[in-house]
């Protein structure tokens, strides 16, 4: 999907992937991509994320890492993690 401004063309991406199995959630595990694109004048932008969640019998595992890129350069990268109890889910 994207749009014209004047300044430029955004174009954004999504996808999610979900492995499920009802009767043994702990082996379940989504994974997801995004990606936003800024064509501008004189530069391209792209800030892409990836998304993992993992699971075993006690705990989510959750990790989010974001990228920006300015024309194929990465300039910033930042990960996050955390462990979530499963709370009888």
């Amino acid at each position: 999907m994207g749009s014209e401004y004047p300044w430029g063309k955004e174009t954004d991406l999504e996808k999610m992937t979900y492995e499920i199995e009802d009767a043994h959630p702990e082996v379940n595990v989504i994974h997801g991509e995004a990606e936003t694109t800024l064509e501008l004048k004189g530069r391209t932008l792209v800030w892409s994320g990836r998304l993992s969640v993992t699971t075993d019998a006690r705990d989510f595992f959750y990790k989010y890492t974001r990228e920006l890129r300015r024309d194929g350069n990465l300039i910033k990268t930042k990960t996050w993690e955390e462990t979530i109890p499963r709370d009888l889910q």
